[in-house]
Order: C-alpha cells, then structure tokens, then sequence
C-alpha cells in the first residue's frame, strides 16, 4: 500500500513532523510505503491560509495550538495554527490510531499493527491554554532532558523553559553524583555541558516549542558574574561592589549567594547593564521566544539606599523591564519579556506594552491543602499585612492559596490585564509526598482546571524531569487538563494507567489510591510539617496502617504480570519499573508511622535511613523515572533534620 503525503507550509517542524509520520505509520503498518508529493489527493499535512478556516480560532496563532484532523483512507488534512501545533497534530492523529506515548523514551511507547489506510480519524479542537511549558528542574543528564523535549509534544504539551543562560547546575547534580554513595562521578567538563545545551535548544527549536531562557542570573551575569546555580562566592570583587544592593549599611553578596543578591535598581548604570545584557542575549538567541526576566529570589535583600529607598522595589523592577522592552523593539525583535510578581504591587509604575510582556505569577510558599479557587470572588479578596518575616515557613504562614495569594495576585491582574501564566511547582516537590501519586494527580487537575477562573492562561511547570515513579499519571494528568480543562480525572487516570499498565492498570490506580492519605500529605505541604504532634493519633495511626495493607496487595499483581509475556514491550517496562515501588513504599510508610505515629525522632530517622538507601541503591535502575537527587533532599529535611538540609557524607561505600 503507498501513502502519499504531501507537505504544505515549508518548515523544519513541518518536515519533522512528517518525517514523524512516516515513521511511526511505517512501524504500525508493515506493509505500507510512503511517498512525498506535491498533489492535493493525498494526506496534507502542514499550515497555510487555506487551512485557516478549518481550524478553531485562536487570539494568536503563533503562541496558540488548534488542530484540525480529517483523514479517510489515507488522504485528507493534518493541520495546525503554526508549526508546532502540526507537530502536535500529527502526535494525535497517531494516538487515534492507537499509539500511546506512556514515558519519555522511544522505548516506552506502544506502537499497535493496523491497517492504516483502512482508518478514519476527525478532531477538531484548540487547547484550553496557551502555556503547556516544562521548566528544567532537578538532577538531570542529557539523555533526560533530551527525552523530555521530545515527549513534550506527544502529550500536547508546547514549551520548554531552559534556566539561566548556562544550566551547568542541574547538570552537575547529576554526572557528579555527589549526594549518591554509590555511583561515580563522570568529571563532566565545562567544554561539554556547552556541547548539551546547543544540541537540546537545536532539538527544541526543531519542534517549535515556546522556548523559555534564563530566569535567574540577570542580577549576576550583567557584572560579569557567571551564575549557573545557587552557590556561595566569596566576597564579590571591588569592581563591582558599588552596583550590588546596599543592607543594613553594606554592599556584598546576600547570604554569601550572588545569585540571591539583589543590585542597586535605581542606579541608572545598573539598568543600562542589565537592559543591555539582556539585549545582547536576545540578538545572540534568536530562538528564544520568552526571554524570563527575573531579580534575586529572597526576602529582605532590596536595596535600602538612599536613592532606592525614593521608589519601591517593584517600581525599578517594571521600570527594567519597560527599558528592556524599548531596546528590544528598537532594535526589531520580537522576543517577549516575562516578569515575576512580586509580594508588593507597583506604585507608580505600569507595563507599558502589553504586547511585549506575559506577567508569571509565582507561588512557591502556598499551602497545597487548599486548592485554587474556580472564581476570585470577594470572599478571597483580603487586605495583605506588610510582610516581616524572613522568608521560609513565615511565608508558607503568610500566604495562602485561598487567601492572601489570590488576594496578590488579584491586585496585579487590576493594574496588568495582558498574558499571564502561573509558575507553579506542583512536580518539583510536592508529589513525594504522596506515595501513591493518584491523589495529587487529582489536585493538579482540580488547580488547573480552576486556572481560567483566576485570570491565568496556562502554566509553565517548574519540575523534575524524571517524575514517573511509581508512574507517570500526575504528568499525565497536567497534560492532558492543560489541553481540555473539561476533561475528568477518572477518565484521564484509567486510561493513562490501562495504558500503561495493561488491563490490570485500573485495579493498581484503585490500590494506589488506598495508599494516598491525604490528611497526611496536606499536612506535610504546610508551614507545621516538622511539628509532628500535631497530627498525631489515632485516626492517622488508622491511615498508616491501611496504607501499609494495601501495600501488601501489590505483589501478587505485580508477580502477574511480571509473567505476562503478551505485554507490549513499554507495558513490560512498567511493570518492571514498578516491581522496585513496594519496598520503596514499604520503607516510606514506616518512616511515615514513626513520625506520625509514634513521634520517635530518632526511630524515625533510622527509617529514613533505610529509605534513602534503598533510592541510592536502587538510583543506577530507576534513574529515568526518579529523580533521587531532590527526592532524597526534600524527604531529608521531614525526617533527617526535621528543620533544613542535612549534611550528606560524601564517602563512597563498597
């Protein structure tokens, strides 16, 4: 059989997308042959005017994704409202056809036989928010980014987010293997971490995506600074010092940390630096669609000089960012800028191109037992006390999502009303908290289906890139409610985990579902985790032990299909994956009943212990699926230290 595909729009995405196609319609159909034409009766694929009527309208079509789906008999359309969204397109079309994409990796998709010029397949739809960005987060190599890049699409997702204009860190974390007693480190070089990063901007410029850059490190880098990560310097040089933020008398780095050092934003050099920096960065990444234009993170480090103290902080921050957005436009590009909003609303100063500019909404101290409201009513309007904490658990104390955040964030959207996307962190910690995933997977769903209400219009997910152990369904579940928010989370869980899982992937939810406790997990998030008592009795004892027995319920099932050699190869990996979770959960649920149980600090890190050696142990296995870096970091500061980081040794075992 020839299938004769003829491209229209010519595009680098185009012609992967079609390269794509084949592909995979090749693997479906061992009988089928492709061939490129330039005729109408054939299978269109690609975006052109004549295609534009087709489509569900969108505000922009370059940020926007609508596609449209006719195909019969091997002739129709594939199309899209740019590019990326062909790509996208073309990764539905498959998945009507029965392919599933369960994980990042070639590997763990399953690709069904069909006749496929036998098939009819019609969609017509856009996606319910324009932000469906990834930001790297975490310990990562190149093969764990490279695969996310490349999975993003084939769950209708449209972005990338690389942080700072050099990511060494999150590199490092992994090739050093620094916190992992058991694995090596691979002396990765700095000539290398360069050759990474131009080849995953290449492969996320070849699929279109929104590409995201930098962030962090425009209070470093302007100075000469080279910032890659939060790490101590020494005391900055003299060169410098006169433009850094003057507290309680002196200029230096905050807390030793330059990339937590704020600068002297009123001083008009200070601005001519930065603006210019970014400037350049954007002339020099033409590929960047979003330049993230970000001060120092921390509390209590702006500027008190004398002429910084005549405006406010956030004043000279809108004021950078309108500079920025004159030059950019001066200088004939079209790259947006995206600032952050701040604890404190502007004063004086206003946006002034909204076009220009998408305001990110950041909210990494809320309190996750309470989900985002599907309406800002007056009910959440309160007035926001002047702040005078230290940052940390006071700011988990004061803000919460129900209340003061949406009371914030409220007060901005009244002064700025253009494009807006929510920074959140929901797969970065939070969902360690939960063993058995599912119920945060259904939070995630609740907070973004609730996003429009709040005036937001997507989200660019700060997270892990290897988040799919015990499995992939909280990812899944962002997914696919970014794409159409009016989906429900029960259909979204069975199919992804039948998917994943074969035909038993139902029952596992079921189970996993038993070993979620979300009285317990909803404690954790809050600003009291470390206060034990609080929690502690009965009822929680009762949780703990249901969660163990229904951990016991896994390993007939998991033996099942172990033995179940009629699995595609994907499904067989999941289970495989998954065979390693029941002693995982095991060692978790104990450390769970020490502490909230028994209260026994001690007991209960000697249970922690036992846990964290098993993901050392166990890391060189589930590396594509678990990120044990910041696993083991957030899990260390519950049940390690109790309050902070702890210390890690960092001697090899045998």
């Amino acid at each position: 059989m020839l299938l004769k595909v003829k491209k229209t729009g010519w595009n680098k995405t185009v012609d992967f997308a079609v390269i794509e196609l084949c592909q995979y319609l090749k693997k479906m159909d061992s009988e089928l042959e492709t061939e490129l034409t330039d005729s109408d009766d054939s299978l269109v694929v690609g975006c052109c005017e004549n295609f534009d009527s087709l489509l569900i309208p969108v505000e922009d079509q370059k940020t926007d994704d609508s596609i449209y789906i006719d195909v019969k008999n091997g002739k129709g359309i594939i199309t899209g409202s740019n590019p990326r969204s062909v790509l996208i397109a073309v990764y539905r079309y498959l998945k009507e056809l029965g392919c599933r994409f369960i994980r990042p990796g070639k590997d763990n998709e399953v690709i069904p036989s069909c006749k496929v010029m036998e098939k009819s397949v019609f969609v017509k739809e856009k996606a319910s928010y324009r932000h469906r960005e990834v930001c790297i987060e975490g310990a990562v190599s190149y093969e764990h980014v490279s695969e996310m890049i490349d999975w993003i699409p084939k769950i209708s997702m449209n972005g990338y987010y690389m942080q700072f204009k050099k990511p060494y860190g999150f590199f490092r974390k992994w090739y050093q293997h620094e916190d992992n007693p058991y694995m090596e480190d691979e002396n990765i070089t700095v000539e290398e971490l360069d050759t990474i990063t131009k080849k995953l901007e290449e492969q996320i410029a070849e699929r279109d995506l929104l590409y995201y850059a930098v962030g962090h490190s425009w209070n470093s880098e302007p100075l000469g600074i080279e910032a890659s990560y939060w790490e101590q310097e020494p005391e900055p040089p003299e060169r410098i010092r006169k433009y850094l933020a003057m507290i309680d008398g002196k200029r230096g780095w905050y807390g030793g940390v330059p990339m937590n050092t704020n600068l002297c934003y009123s001083n008009d050099e200070v601005q001519e630096l930065m603006t210019n920096d970014a400037l350049n960065y954007c002339k020099e990444h033409p590929a960047v669609k979003y330049l993230v234009f970000w001060l120092a993170d921390n509390f209590g480090n702006a500027c008190q000089c004398e002429e910084c103290q005549k405006g406010t902080f956030t004043d000279f921050y809108i004021q950078l960012v309108n500079k920025l957005d004159e030059k950019l436009t001066a200088a004939g590009l079209d790259t947006k800028i995206v600032f952050s909003l701040k604890p404190n609303t502007p004063v004086k100063e206003r946006v002034k191109n909204k076009d220009r500019v998408t305001m990110m909404f950041c909210p990494i101290f809320r309190d996750r037992s309470e989900t985002y409201p599907g309406e800002i009513t007056e009910d959440y309007l309160v007035e926001l006390p002047e702040f005078d904490g230290n940052g940390g658990k006071d700011l988990m104390r004061y803000f919460k999502p129900t209340e003061r955040y949406v009371s914030l964030l409220k007060k901005w959207k009244d002064l700025y009303d253009g494009d807006s996307v929510i920074y959140d962190y929901f797969l970065i910690w939070d969902h360690y908290y939960d063993p058995g995933y599912t119920m945060f997977a259904n939070t995630i769903a609740t907070d973004i289906k609730n996003l429009k209400g709040m005036g937001l219009n997507g989200i660019n997910s700060c997270q892990v890139q290897r988040l799919f152990f015990p499995t992939a369904l909280p990812m899944i579940s962002m997914a696919e409610t970014l794409w159409n928010r009016d989906i429900d989370f029960e259909d979204i869980k069975n199919h992804y985990l039948t998917d994943a899982f074969g035909e038993d992937g139902p029952k596992l939810g079921e189970i996993m579902g038993r070993i979620s406790q979300k009285k317990i997990t909803d404690f954790i998030t809050t600003a009291d985790c470390c206060n034990w008592a609080m929690i502690m009795g009965e009822e929680i004892t009762r949780m703990i032990q249901s969660s163990k027995e229904s951990i016991k319920e896994l390993d007939a099932i998991i033996e099942k299909n172990l033995r179940n050699l009629s699995h595609p190869d994907a499904v067989k990996q999941s289970w495989e994956y998954f065979s390693y979770y029941p002693e995982y959960a095991r060692r978790y649920v104990d450390t769970w009943y020490s502490a909230y149980a028994e209260g026994d600090f001690e007991k209960t890190k000697e249970n922690y212990a036992k846990l964290r050696d098993y993901i050392d142990k166990t890391e060189s296995v589930l590396h594509r699926v678990l990120d044990g870096f910041v696993l083991r970091d957030r899990l260390s500061c519950l049940y390690s230290e109790r309050i902070g980081h702890p210390v890690v040794p960092k001697t090899k075992k045998d």
